[in-house]
């Protein structure tokens, strides 16, 4: 579960912003909204992450951290000399942009794939400089965890901005790591990505917690159903299944959804009660492709845990569907393993479903800065209040200013 991001000078983010999730210790939980950061840990953190905010106020943005985050970790060798857009001012754009991410991860190093392994909290840091000739650099790269033996932060691996790496001394390296680390590692990469991909066990199972991190922004995917979309739902049949079962609640007045081949082509076709024959998803409406695209992300992370990062969820789904969708992930027989939910959201209605703990909201100032701050930090926000009347009033701000 990642219970705390840190942003700076990122796109419309440009001053430190910090998104601790973790509740305070009074925080109610009987309809169990939140779970423990890790299995047996006391602090608790909420499963469903709603951005609102007024349009152009930033709210991609961080889910765009997010996502830039996940792919810097799984590519060793980026082909793009910049990954990412600095605040586009003077200062910001000589200026280094940071990043800090905080999730659960093996108190063992050595049993990283052993799931009874006890867990703790770890902490990844990333500060990203900018050179005429490498364009975009690693000045600094950090992970770290807090195992309950040592009492204090423990440093895995810390790299420099000369891309010296220093390890733990439980994260064997041996010889094959060395001499490539002796090569040099390229400046624009991580260390996860270098050495996870020639097969660094332990640097592996990161990548592999970031693969669990399912990425959506809206404005990358603003095309029909596409064939990567059909043949995943071929590859991954229980999910189709599972769509099938689901497909009552999205209210999308379909009772079925089948893929077949015809003359080496593959449609996806849908069946609507009363007619004769099924539609092809050409003609089916945008909300309906946009539920049919969005459901895999929603519904392997339900299935096997991790994070469903989706940008305009509210704009696929009508609010009703959208609030069942909400249940699923508060539901631990819906979402055993706590997955969580990262959304941005434009219907303010949704406020009725959500407690302080699952809020954010994104305000942008008169220099176009980008804050973020969470409604469970809000003075005098209550819980049980009507969170939905208050933000239309301005009483939280992040709401349009017109005129």
């Amino acid at each position: 579960m990642l219970h705390r991001l840190e942003i700076e000078n990122f796109h419309s983010i440009r001053e430190r912003q910090v998104i601790d999730l973790v509740a305070r210790g009074n925080a109610s939980n009987e309809d169990g909204r939140l779970a423990p950061l890790w299995p047996g840990s006391k602090e608790l953190a909420p499963k469903v992450v709603a951005v609102f905010g007024a349009n152009a106020a930033g709210k991609t943005n961080v889910l765009l951290a997010l996502k830039f985050l996940v792919n810097f970790v799984q590519t060793p060798h980026p082909k793009a000399a910049n990954w990412h857009l600095r605040f586009l001012n003077d200062e910001a754009h000589r200026s280094s942009s940071y990043f800090c991410v905080h999730f659960s991860g093996p108190e063992d190093l050595t049993r990283t794939a052993d799931a009874d392994t006890q867990q703790c909290r770890y902490e990844y840091e990333l500060t990203l400089g900018h050179s005429d000739e490498f364009g975009q650099i690693v000045e600094s790269e950090r992970l770290s965890f807090w195992p309950q033996h040592a009492k204090r932060q423990v440093r895995i691996f810390e790299r420099n901005n000369e891309g010296g790496v220093k390890f733990h001394k439980d994260l064997v390296i041996g010889r094959d790591y060395l001499s490539l680390l002796k090569l040099g590692l390229p400046r624009n990469a991580s260390v996860i990505a270098v050495l996870g991909s020639v097969g660094h066990v332990a640097l592996q199972f990161f990548i592999s917690q970031a693969n669990l991190i399912l990425t959506y922004i809206a404005l990358e995917n603003d095309t029909p159903i596409s064939s990567e979309v059909v043949d995943f739902y071929l590859k991954n049949p229980s999910v189709l299944v599972q769509l099938n079962k689901d497909i009552d609640a999205l209210g999308l007045g379909i009772h079925k959804i089948e893929i077949t081949t015809s003359q080496d082509r593959t449609f996806m076709m849908f069946h609507h009660e009363g007619l004769i024959q099924p539609i092809i998803s050409q003609f089916e409406s945008n909300g309906t492709r946009q539920a049919v695209k969005l459901f895999p992300y929603i519904g392997v992370v339900l299935s096997r845990g991790g994070i469903a990062v989706i940008d305009e969820l509210d704009q696929a789904l009508h609010p009703f569907v959208l609030s069942e969708v909400v249940r699923w992930f508060h539901d631990p027989i819906r979402n055993p393993h706590n997955a969580q939910l990262w959304m941005t959201c434009q219907n303010a209605s949704l406020l009725h479903e959500l407690d302080k703990e699952e809020v954010l909201f994104c305000e942008k100032d008169s220099k176009g800065q980008t804050s973020v701050y969470s409604l469970a930090d809000v003075k005098g926000a209550r819980r049980g209040e009507d969170f939905y009347k208050k933000y239309l009033g301005g009483v939280y701000g992040a709401v349009p200013q017109i005129g």
